[in-house]
């Protein structure tokens, strides 16, 4: 988050309205801390005039008539302080009842000027003004009063002033960071939706980004990645074409090859020639997997559309196609070959080349890396999901290389030491293609922890085709099965299909 755009304008944004905040609330107590004191020392001075109107003279004896209730309430300021006042000569001398107050200071201002200080009297604080005051009666010639209150009156209304100030700045500086966060989100927010149509997009689809709706600072930034866009769909083209071209250019030189090699074969009788012909006719028909798999990849990689843009197909035959392929791999190596299927279609959406190339690949991985003898089963299932599964009692996957045999050319070393011939793309192409079919391969170990389990999960079709689909039907992965055999797909759950047992007794 250290380089987050929306992280960053928060702090420069908010960072200022805070120091704001706090700037004005020292400002705010300061300013009611001095409001409250001059507006209660005016009071203070006012009532001591009030005082000095109360003046009674008798000779040389000052005094100070008895002051009303009310006149008391307000001094008072409705009896929530404390109020006192005396008398001094102008020696000093207390004229008055002795009410606490300490003796004024030496110089003490005359007339409206009052001095005003603080002073603690039984352990309250107390704001004291005293002033001098011309009293022509008297020998001396003036008098000095002192009076004083509690500060009680002077902090509720501070706190008042403090609370009318501080709250709605509150208010307003909250409102203010609210509108920031508003306005940074609302400002960000066609970058996160530009990050979230790139994050939607498939791997393939390098399609430009439109720009006629997008704020003028992000439009450099989408012209700059359509650009990108651009130049890595043409590379992505070129690299298509050229793997493309490079395999149909290969095939035809590898089929003339293989053929005279078959001729070279029936014409030559030296056994050492034979067995050299036979290492060469091994050879070029590995090439020729190898090409015919590179150009399975190259298909899968530019069918990765959306999965809704298929056909609806049947597993079953699919299933029924894949494994009629490899039934002469299956005699050859004596390896017992079965389908399980539902009698019911097995309906998914899909391309169906694509999809009987998956399952080839793993029923060719299945008896390629298996025993004599051994047993590799094709199951599908159709209940939560559409499941196909291929399990076999072979060489098995050790848990830790399973992620690996995904990655193209990757072979596992039980594999190359067993001297199996293969490229190392039949996984990837299994991977390929059920990742364009939106659909999850899992690898577990077989019966018994002997041997692999492919189990390939397809996405549930949401509405399954009306009327039923014909077996026949090409484009939708018509059975092979049926059209050679007479046999219908949907045949009897866990028997093997007839062109399996029609070849396994000629064998």
């Amino acid at each position: 988050m250290k380089n987050s755009i929306r992280r960053q304008m928060q702090v420069w944004l908010m960072t200022p309205l805070l120091i704001l905040l706090i700037v004005s609330a020292v400002v705010s107590y300061v300013l009611s801390m001095y409001l409250s004191r001059e507006a209660y020392d005016r009071t203070l001075i006012n009532s001591m005039d009030s005082l000095t109107s109360r003046l009674v003279f008798n000779g040389d004896r000052v005094s100070i008539e008895q002051l009303p209730k009310r006149t008391i309430t307000i001094l008072t300021h409705e009896n929530k302080d404390d109020f006192v006042y005396e008398l001094f000569s102008s020696e000093g001398e207390l004229l008055t009842k002795d009410m606490g107050l300490p003796n004024p200071p030496l110089a003490v201002p005359t007339g409206e000027m009052a001095g005003l200080r603080y002073e603690v009297i039984d352990n309250k604080v107390f704001r004291v003004a005293s002033t001098r005051i011309s009293v022509p009666e008297l020998k001396s010639g003036y008098l000095i009063i002192e009076v004083g209150e509690t500060l009680n009156s002077r902090k509720e209304y501070r706190r008042k002033l403090l609370l009318g100030i501080v709250i709605p700045q509150m208010i307003l500086l909250s409102l203010a960071v609210l509108a920031v966060w508003i306005s940074i989100e609302k400002g960000i927010k066609p970058l996160r939706t530009i990050g979230e149509l790139v994050q939607r997009r498939a791997p393939t689809d390098l399609s430009p980004i439109h720009e006629e709706n997008a704020p003028y600072e992000v439009k450099s930034f989408l012209t700059a990645l359509n650009g990108l866009f651009l130049r890595i769909s043409a590379d992505v083209e070129k690299q298509h074409r050229f793997a493309a071209n490079a395999a149909h250019q290969l095939r035809t030189p590898l089929a003339g090859l293989k053929t005279y090699i078959e001729l070279l074969e029936k014409s030559s009788v030296d056994q050492e020639t034979l067995k050299m012909l036979n290492q060469m006719g091994d050879g070029v028909d590995r090439i020729i997997r190898t090409v015919q798999q590179l150009l399975s990849l190259s298909r899968a990689e530019q069918n990765d559309s959306l999965l809704q843009s298929y056909d609806v197909i049947d597993l079953n035959c699919v299933a029924e196609n894949a494994l009629t392929d490899a039934v002469l791999e299956s005699i050859r190596l004596n390896i017992e070959v079965d389908l399980d299927h539902p009698e019911t279609p097995t309906y998914i959406r899909g391309d169906a080349i694509s999809l009987k190339e998956l399952t080839s690949n793993l029923i060719e991985n299945a008896i390629k890396y298996n025993s004599p003898g051994g047993h590799v089963s094709v199951v599908v299932t159709n209940n939560e999901n559409a499941t196909l599964i291929v399990e076999d009692d072979g060489l098995g996957i050790p848990p830790e290389e399973r992620p690996k045999v995904f990655e193209r050319f990757y072979r596992m070393e039980k594999a190359i030491n067993l001297d199996v011939s293969g490229s190392g793309l039949g996984l990837s192409i299994v991977s390929e293609i059920a990742r364009i079919h939106r659909a999850t391969v899992r690898i577990d170990s077989g019966k018994n922890n002997k041997g692999t389990k492919f189990t390939v999960i397809f996405p549930k079709l949401q509405q399954t085709p009306s009327g039923g689909a014909d077996s026949s039907d090409t484009t939708r992965g018509g059975s092979a099965v049926k059209q050679k055999n007479g046999t219908k797909p949907g045949s009897q759950s866990g028997a093997k299909t007839p062109k399996v047992q029609e070849m396994q007794s000629k064998s």
